[in-house]
């Protein structure tokens, strides 16, 4: 059995909201003894995973080396660990089994997952060679047992309006978390539209300023007795291909063809006399 104030695990939650989208990770700290394991501080630490911390995180050596030393500075031990699954659930992927079996592979440590998008929270823990989810967590008020007339403090005046504001503070977590959601999604279409603009400018660019029309004229050798094909076609070279391809153009509208010698129309020769 695991024990946990409630303040500790406000604190785990508010340091998931704080990090979403993004994963986040932290040490448990607190004693093993007689009465079972209880968690007596957090040691937040710093999620280095730089190339998808939405959904994964790292533990360095070095981190493990940091949470030992703070536990032992503070009279504790190091129980566990935790991190947060943002939006996918409460359970122990296999990176996290990894992470568990080598960094926290004592049978007394535990580990922590909260999602803040569902607001769940769980803690698994060894059980032989297995690791499962605990049956039973105690979150512990740490002022029960307080009497109720000790804080001195008078009831506020409440008015209607702060009390419908008061009815909504325990949505206040998921309205961050959706707030994040629309920024996330906002920065996402904005993303898709930029990378469509560049796109479109650059054909646009090649359109205008690139030729458009570029002919590639091949020469097939062939015998002129059998017309069977001597090799394979070969490229002309582009001043004869223009040449070939002027001299296969229409003649203009406006020039004409010379006309032959003595057709109608036309002056014939005059001639000298009759040859006899």
């Amino acid at each position: 059995m695991l024990e946990i104030s409630s303040e500790l695990a406000e604190r785990i939650s508010r340091h998931g909201v704080q990090s979403y989208p993004h994963e986040c990770c932290g040490a448990l700290l607190g004693t093993d003894g007689d009465t079972g394991r209880q968690v007596r501080d957090l040691l937040p630490l710093v999620n280095r995973r730089a190339d998808s911390p939405r959904n994964r995180f790292s533990i360095s050596p070095g981190d493990f080396r940091t949470a030992e030393a703070a536990a032992r500075e503070r009279g504790l031990e190091l129980i566990g660990w935790y991190h947060s699954h943002p939006g996918f659930g409460v359970f122990l992927s296999d990176h996290d089994t990894f992470i568990h079996r080598n960094f926290f592979s004592s049978k007394r440590q535990v580990a922590w997952v909260y999602d803040p998008h569902s607001d769940e929270e769980g803690c698994f823990g060894w059980q032989g060679d297995r690791i499962v989810r605990l049956t039973q967590v105690d979150i512990v008020d740490r002022r029960g047992g307080e009497a109720a007339e000790s804080s001195g403090q008078p009831k506020p005046a409440v008015t209607e309006d702060e009390i419908d504001d008061v009815s909504d503070r325990p949505r206040i977590k998921l309205l961050k978390v959706a707030e994040r959601d629309d920024d996330s999604l906002e920065r996402m279409v904005s993303a898709v539209f930029s990378h469509l603009s560049v796109l479109l400018l650059g054909f646009a660019i090649s359109y205008f300023l690139l030729p458009r029309e570029k002919v590639l004229l091949m020469a097939l050798p062939i015998d002129p007795r059998t017309m069977t094909p001597l090799g394979p076609p070969v490229p002309v070279p582009p001043e004869q291909a223009r040449e070939i391809l002027k001299a296969m153009s229409p003649a203009d509208d406006g020039a004409k063809s010379p006309q032959p010698s003595g057709s109608a129309g036309s002056p014939g020769k005059e001639g000298n006399g009759d040859h006899r």
